[in-house]
């Protein structure tokens, strides 16, 4: 019974923003007090409610209509593990929706709820042939997704887009990689292990499907290779960055992008990368000390308003702006993006972006590349706000822009505009 109210405890946390999903499953339960059974039936449980949530939803509300959605995700927990995970004992639910019951003051009938669950234990209820003709709500239901993000989509990119990356979202995919090229390069790799296969959009990248563990591998100790989505090493890619040259890098959390744009400048010239707290910071710095670079520069500030302090305007020969965004092209990997991303949240989003792109565009020089990156799906995110800030911006031509969706080459969905300032003002 404990990993059903670890379940349901992390559940809220999720959805309160309070942690992320991927930290849960990789850090935060291992730390648990469970034995291994427990360990991954609520591994098991957690990963089919996050993913399934939005249906399981639809599932508990067709019976439970005026219930409280506390008392839902308690019958969600509930759900997911009886019909998604081995070996849950029925006595150990019930035992659970009591004590839930007693601690929450919550007013549902435990044993109507126990029957109506093991009515639909075996198999998904099906989707009604009233929604046939209804596309958005039946696949909102068919791949757990919001309604109105369906929708969205739909209005986008129409309905080919949004079914195959609806569809491609709930795929596993092979993890993605990139080369270091001052050790290695990916045809050695490839040529020499089976399990490694080229990539399909960076020029540095290749997938792995092997069974072996990554860390395994000594030339993935020895920095020969390391993650990376190719998303990410085709955006840089697009910088086509030259030795000597200045760069900044803003967005990049980890770092790991700097570390690599490094790399393919054979660590001449300055890079320059801002975190905006002490974390990402140290966890960037540790990254940097791991690849033994000494051409970046990173640094904390909150604001792009302060980046003068660092770099001066009109000076960079290239910029990477990784904007914070809807991070709709992130949920085969982030699926908890669909339970903490509201309608409303978009306009802020918006505004923040539209800012990061004006301020941090005062410090590329004439003739110099912006290349503007978000990953998600999402017009008002990306080719509108491009539209806007070259109306606004005529010394800055648009060099090409691509939206990426998900399925093409099962990676993050993203779209960039190449950004050049001509230096013209007509």
């Amino acid at each position: 019974m404990q990993f059903l109210n670890e379940a349901v405890t992390y559940l809220e946390a999720i959805k309160n923003k309070e942690i992320s999903f991927t930290n849960v499953i990789n850090k935060k339960i291992n730390t648990l007090e469970l034995d291994s059974d427990e360990l991954d039936k609520l591994k098991g449980t957690l990963k089919s409610v996050i993913n399934c949530y939005h249906f399981l939803f639809w599932e508990i509300n067709s019976h439970f209509f005026e219930k409280d959605e506390t008392i839902k995700d308690a019958l969600i927990v509930s759900l997911a593990a009886l019909r998604y995970v081995k070996n849950v004992d029925e006595s150990a639910v019930k035992e659970f929706l009591t004590a839930y019951k007693e601690n929450k003051s919550l007013d549902f009938d435990v044993d109507e709820a126990m029957n109506f669950l093991l009515s639909i234990k075996a198999e998904p209820t099906p989707i009604p042939e009233k929604y046939e003709k209804a596309f958005a709500k039946k696949m909102a239901l068919k791949y757990a997704y919001p309604e109105w993000i369906v929708r969205m989509l739909i209005k986008h990119f129409g309905i080919k887009h949004t079914f195959k990356s609806l569809a491609s979202s709930r795929k596993a995919v092979k993890l993605s990689l990139s080369v270091n090229p001052l050790k290695t390069n990916v045809f050695d790799v490839v040529n020499n292990n089976s399990d490694f296969t080229l990539g399909k959009l960076g020029s540095l990248s290749m997938r792995y499907g092997g069974k072996t563990k990554l860390i395994e591998y000594e030339a993935f100790k020895d920095n020969e290779y390391f993650m990376m989505d190719e998303s990410n090493q085709f955006a840089i890619d697009q910088l086509e960055p030259l030795d000597g040259e200045k760069v900044f890098v803003y967005g990049d959390a980890k770092g790991i992008m700097a570390c690599d744009l490094a790399l393919m400048m054979n660590d001449m010239g300055r890079i320059n990368t801002c975190l905006t707290n002490i974390n990402d910071l140290n966890v960037t710095r540790n990254m940097i000390r791991r690849f033994g670079l000494r051409s970046i520069y990173a640094f904390e500030e909150a604001s792009p308003n302060l980046l003068i302090t660092h770099i001066e305007p009109n000076s960079l020969d290239k910029m990477l702006l990784l904007a914070p965004s809807s991070e709709l092209g992130l949920i085969r990997r982030s699926p908890d993006i669909l339970l903490t991303l509201k309608r409303e949240d978009l306009d802020g989003i918006i505004d923040n972006q539209r800012k990061l792109l004006e301020e941090t565009a005062t410090f590329i020089k004439d003739e110099g590349l912006l290349l503007y990156m978000v990953k998600t799906m999402n017009k008002k995110e990306s080719v509108k706000i491009i539209e806007e800030f070259l109306t606004n911006h005529p010394e800055f031509a648009l060099v090409e822009e691509r939206q990426v969706f998900p399925y093409e080459y099962f990676c993050d969905g993203f779209y960039y505009a190449k950004l050049k300032k001509t230096g013209k003002n007509e």
